[in-house]
């Protein structure tokens, strides 16, 4: 990768997310798929269009994750607001719903302008249906979970202050056994 990739090691926490939440999607889907394909629940016949459902989501997946990243990429000065971080989160998994849909509209409308059987694109829809949502959970909970971790540095360090009771000198934080002022 590329240092001005949206991926690169350099973009820190949210890229680490990203990267470790698309790994773990695909090797899930990949070995649902592969488990399906090994107990013969898809046809002879229809197994390359399967492959292609279950290619053609993870690929829709890592285009929205490039996404994900310029978008988390714009977060508040000091990276910490929690409201403007699941505003984004929620706007990032709709906008991956509506461009995995994309996707799939013009892939099942390429099969039938190509003259593919029914039954042929329905098994690539159904298999890119499931890995795309697959995919998806598994992407956005593992993001969710790494982002929801302490930062490393100061921030970890205030946090443990914090949770063990004691005030950081820096904090403003009012004493929550005293009386608020009138």
């Amino acid at each position: 990768m590329t240092p001005s990739s949206p991926l690169a090691p350099d973009n820190g926490r949210y890229g680490r997310a990203l990267r470790g939440g698309f790994g773990l999607a695909a090797a899930t889907v990949a070995g649902i798929a592969l488990v399906a394909w090994l107990a013969g629940v898809v046809a002879a016949e229809l197994e390359l269009f399967m492959l292609a459902g279950v290619g053609t989501a993870l690929l829709a997946l890592g285009a929205a994750l490039l996404v994900h990243a310029r978008i988390l990429a714009m977060r508040s000065v000091d990276g910490t607001d929690g409201a403007l971080l699941a505003g984004r989160l929620q706007g990032l998994l709709g906008l991956a719903f509506v461009a995995k849909l994309v996707v799939l509209g013009a892939a099942v409308f390429g099969l039938h302008r190509a003259g593919v059987k029914f039954e042929a694109v329905a098994a690539f829809g159904i298999a890119f249906a499931a890995a795309a949502v697959i995919g998806q959970l598994i992407a956005a909970f593992h993001i969710a979970r790494v982002i929801g971790r302490p930062a490393s540095g100061a921030d970890s360090r205030l946090t443990a202050a914090i949770a063990g009771g004691e005030k950081p000198a820096h904090s403003h934080q009012s004493d929550p056994t005293s009386n608020p002022p009138c």
